[in-house]
């Protein structure tokens, strides 16, 4: 039998929709997270259409006490 997330001790967050950017439910490459620095840097996608979605994570992420740096242009991640 499979145990739970919250079984394991891993905290799960759910997050809103994001209707403006329908790619937006692969969350897995939106920030890079140093759990042991407490550092997140968010994304600025090389795909024009997701720009933007990452603020919604960043946002997440100081809630959760990280401390949030943002790769600036001309920088990618493909």
């Amino acid at each position: 039998m499979l145990k739970s997330s919250k079984e394991h001790g891993i905290k799960v967050v759910e997050l809103e929709p994001l209707e403006k950017y329908p790619d937006s439910v692969f969350v897995q490459d939106t920030a890079i997270v140093g759990v042991k620095s407490n550092l997140a840097v968010l994304s600025r996608f090389g795909e024009p259409s997701r720009r933007g979605e990452e603020k919604s994570i960043g946002e997440i992420l100081k809630g959760e006490g990280f401390e949030v740096k943002q790769i600036e242009e001309p920088g990618t991640l493909w």
